[in-house]
């Protein structure tokens, strides 16, 4: 693991820790002035967004971020293919705000959100995919210092935005997050075309739209499932259970899927050097890096598991304590995420985009038949294991497909998930110690004694 990985990495994570600092003081602060059903609306809008930033792009970010690594790329050919990408995604955003505001009504009856929520949507859409898009761009450029910053920037101002908002709105108070993302959003835009305006050379080749649409049209349903993977579980509780415990879960999953920003960090610091591995052949290198990394990022799952409810605990109302006991759920669910990522990096480096889309798809059904059975029985706990169970199927089938059926050079599973063993009984720890009566500070001791034991286990081979 040389310098320059720990340089990248030290800047991503600082301002994914950052932005996660700003999560925390949010939650106490939003689930005091917003109830728990105005709560469950944000966490549904930001959901369908999420998931409209795909449909809407055709998931052309593919596309472009394999492009950005092509071997021998001159900068003439990547100032077209930027101009090529922009004119394709403008030309389909302006399509989509049309049948944003045409069926507004009929749509506002198929998602369970007001009408102006839905017209609203491709703006925060448009606002996601231009971050990830700007993003991409200087990470293959090694920019990981003006990444943290524009992302700091962008994620505070919203936050400030929304919380004046919060405070001076008489009522749908919920209206004030959503805006206030929205509106650094549309600034945030701005600045992202001033800066790559120099970058791009505009026009539409027809190469380039092939390869785009060649590159990302197969991923389009991974991209999609995975969203919708994702996301169903409070979807599905909004739908059948209602906003109330939507708002529930939205809680739980927030604070278990801050894990998340941990493999976020890891992976964009390590893609430049698992490309330059993968392109030079040397495997070896790529296993002992990943090896790292992996370790690493069970411990940092095993903290959440151990940890998670009693941050939730502090941080939020009493009205939303109840949610708690699915955060360890989550987070094992998003360190199996977390893990199909290497696997989802063997298959595109393979450019076999379509076995890809088979195994989140496959996923994505496997976690719709899961929620719609374990739902009316258990609630949002029952979305929890749901997604955990889907997620731990995902990381299974990308290992298959990755060694068994493309043949490309992929990690071992046991390299991979082998870690991850541990981390069970101190999940089954944690809820002894919740279900007992047992003092807090004896189950702090118990708790930090547990996870420093994972500690040695996983680290003692770098000491």
């Amino acid at each position: 693991m040389n310098w320059s990985f720990i340089r990248h990495f030290s800047n991503y994570f600082a301002s994914s820790l950052l932005v996660a600092a700003l999560g925390v003081i949010a939650l106490p602060v939003y689930t005091r002035l917003l109830s728990v059903s105005e709560y469950g609306v944000i966490g549904v809008f930001r959901a369908y967004a999420g998931i409209f930033a795909i449909v809407g792009t055709l998931y052309f970010q593919s596309g472009m971020n394999r492009f950005l690594f092509e071997d021998n790329l001159s900068e003439d050919e990547l100032k077209k293919f930027l101009g090529s990408t922009f004119v394709c995604l403008g030309t389909l955003q302006a399509v989509y705000f049309l049948i944003f505001n045409v069926f507004a009504a009929p749509l506002s009856w198929l998602l369970a959100l007001p009408s102006d929520l839905i017209r609203l949507l491709p703006f925060l859409s448009m606002a996601l995919f231009m971050a990830i898009f700007w993003e991409q761009y200087y990470q293959a450029q090694k920019r990981s210092g003006i990444i943290a910053v524009v992302r700091l920037v962008q994620n505070y101002a919203a936050f400030a935005l929304s919380l004046f908002l919060v405070f001076n709105l008489t009522e749908d108070k919920f209206l004030g997050p959503i805006w206030g993302q929205i509106i650094v959003g549309i600034i945030t835009i701005a600045y992202f075309l001033w800066d790559l305006q120099p970058k791009i050379e505009w026009g539409l080749r027809i190469q380039d739209v092939k390869y785009l649409a060649c590159f990302s049209l197969p991923l389009l349903p991974y991209a999609l499932s995975g969203e919708i993977l994702g996301q169903f579980s409070r979807l599905a509780i909004n739908y059948l259970q209602g906003a109330g415990d939507a708002g529930l879960y939205s809680l739980g999953n927030s604070i278990g899927a801050m894990l998340n920003l941990v493999w976020v960090s890891l992976q964009s610091a390590w893609i430049p050097s698992y490309y330059a591995r993968m392109n030079e052949g040397e495997y070896a290198s790529r296993d002992r890096e990943l090896t790292k990394i992996v370790h690493f990022f069970v411990f940092a799952a095993c903290a959440g598991v151990l940890f998670g409810r009693d941050v939730g605990r502090i941080l939020s109302a009493q009205s939303f304590h109840q949610a708690l006991d699915i955060v360890p759920l989550i987070v094992l669910g998003q360190m199996y995420y977390g893990l199909f990522q290497i696997y989802a990096l063997s298959i595109n480096y393979a450019k076999s985009t379509h076995y890809l889309s088979l195994v989140v798809v496959s996923a994505g059904l496997i976690n719709i038949l899961l929620n719609l059975l374990m739902i009316p029985l258990y609630g949002y706990m029952g979305g929890a294991v749901a997604i955990l169970i889907s997620y731990l199927c995902l990381l299974l089938m990308g290992w298959y497909v990755s060694s068994r059926m493309i043949r490309v050079s992929a990690p071992d599973i046991l390299m991979v998930a082998g870690p991850t063993i541990w981390i069970w009984p101190l999940v089954i720890l944690t809820y002894a110690l919740s279900a007992g009566e047992i003092d807090l500070i004896i189950q702090l001791m118990v708790k930090i004694g547990g996870l420093a034991t994972l500690g040695m286990i996983l680290f003692r081979r770098y000491a």
